[in-house]
């Protein structure tokens, strides 16, 4: 599983700059019909990558097929934000 890396943090605006990962969302991939061995393979990445950010003690708050990007080179999901359970950002 990937993580965007930081490239600039701007805290005056609350924005957060990441490096750019070529690929497609979830929902994307979803609405092009995938056979359904691919469907399995996306929803065991996708169960993975929760079960992950979980065991950290970490949180995502708002996960949806929107934002949960597949890197076109390798289909590798890409890992969504996250915060520390009961944390900040």
């Amino acid at each position: 599983m990937l993580v965007p890396l930081p490239l600039h943090v701007d805290t005056d605006a609350s924005v957060l700059y990441l490096d750019f990962v070529a690929g497609e969302s979830l929902k994307q991939r979803l609405y092009s019909a995938p056979a359904a061995e691919a469907l399995s393979g996306l929803a065991r990445k996708v169960g993975q990558a929760v079960a992950r950010l979980h065991d950290g003690s970490l949180v995502h708050g708002d996960l949806t097929t929107s934002n949960m990007l597949l890197r076109a080179a390798d289909d590798a999901l890409v890992r969504p934000r996250a915060r520390l359970a009961g944390g900040r950002v």
